[in-house]
């Protein structure tokens, strides 16, 4: 935990490389000081088709974070302050980013046994 995903518009890798995203998310993950960095999932899902305020030339940037239920507000908005300032140091020209913070149910998730 957490699962981090990263949705963008295709045209950003122009300006860097899927992996430089996930290095930035992951750091801004483990900077938040609530997970052993080994257990930090990312994934990138790039897309070809956008819009951006009526703009399909335009480009965005979402990182969603889904963490297990239980975490204060403190803790989620932290997270979310690291993860944006990594993208931030980044210096990406880009028409919208953003990063959300989501709960996952402790009582549904079910994690593959060991």
């Amino acid at each position: 935990m957490p699962h981090c995903t990263i949705e963008y518009s295709r045209n950003i890798e122009k300006q860097l490389s899927p992996e430089t995203l996930l290095t930035a998310v992951h750091e801004g993950a483990v900077n938040s000081g609530l997970f052993d960095p080994a257990v930090i999932k990312i994934r990138c899902a790039p897309y070809d088709n956008i819009s951006v305020g009526g703009n399909e030339q335009g480009s965005f940037l979402h990182v969603m974070a889904r963490i297990l239920s239980g975490r204060t507000a403190e803790q989620k908005t932290t997270l979310s302050h690291e993860i944006y300032k990594q993208l931030q140091q980044l210096e990406l020209t880009v028409d919208a980013l953003t990063v959300e913070i989501c709960d996952i149910d402790r009582v549904s998730h079910q994690p593959c046994p060991d």
